[in-house]
């Protein structure tokens, strides 16, 4: 006589997609007495080293991972029976970029102030975002100009995939003189 034992369906959650430098908080489900461990060559670390640490907690529910690359995460379960379960979960690092703006500027009342803003890493899928709207040539592209009327701070977000970059330049105004009219010898 044999008796089958039931696999529990520990679940650790769809795949994520991060930025450098973000962090992800990874859940199981449909088990319990959890263990959490990293597939790859950096072990999962809750201790403060001079690697930092990548995962809060490896005998939990729930760990937030800081990983520095593309990571696949395996939490296994034993769920009370003898035969246990496990399931992966990938976090995959999108590639890393930097925007660079132009400088705060001051121009006179009236002027074009060309916004150029470059990104180091752009594909068909990158796009530009600028605000506030009023005064824009066009706030979906990477070189808009502008003609403010008052001092303003512009706001460029670049989204590369799932990351996303925001700068903020400011366009300041000379004032305006007052306008002189001579008359003869006179000036007015």
């Amino acid at each position: 006589l044999f008796t089958i034992q039931n696999k529990s369906g520990v679940f650790a959650g769809v795949d994520q997609f991060l930025c450098a430098g973000d962090t992800v908080s990874l859940n199981a489900t449909g088990g319990s007495g959890y263990v959490w461990s990293s597939l790859g060559s950096l072990a999962m670390d809750t201790v403060s080293s001079s690697n930092g640490y990548n995962a809060t907690c490896t005998n939990c529910a729930v760990t937030t991972v800081f990983p520095g690359a593309t990571s696949m995460y395996q939490v296994s379960s034993t769920s009370g029976s003898v035969c246990g379960s496990f399931d992966t979960v990938n976090v995959s690092m999108s590639p890393t970029f930097t925007i660079t703006p132009p400088s705060d500027t001051v121009i006179c009342m009236g002027s074009v102030v060309s916004l150029p803003v470059s990104a180091s890493l752009t594909n068909a899928n990158t796009q530009f975002s600028w605000s506030p709207l009023e005064g824009l040539s066009n706030y979906q592209v990477s070189n808009p100009t502008a003609i403010p009327q008052q001092p303003t701070p512009y706001t460029v977000a670049v989204t590369n995939g799932n990351c996303t970059k925001i700068e903020t330049i400011l366009v300041g105004l000379f004032p305006s003189l007052p306008k002189r009219v001579i008359i003869g010898d006179s000036l007015l």
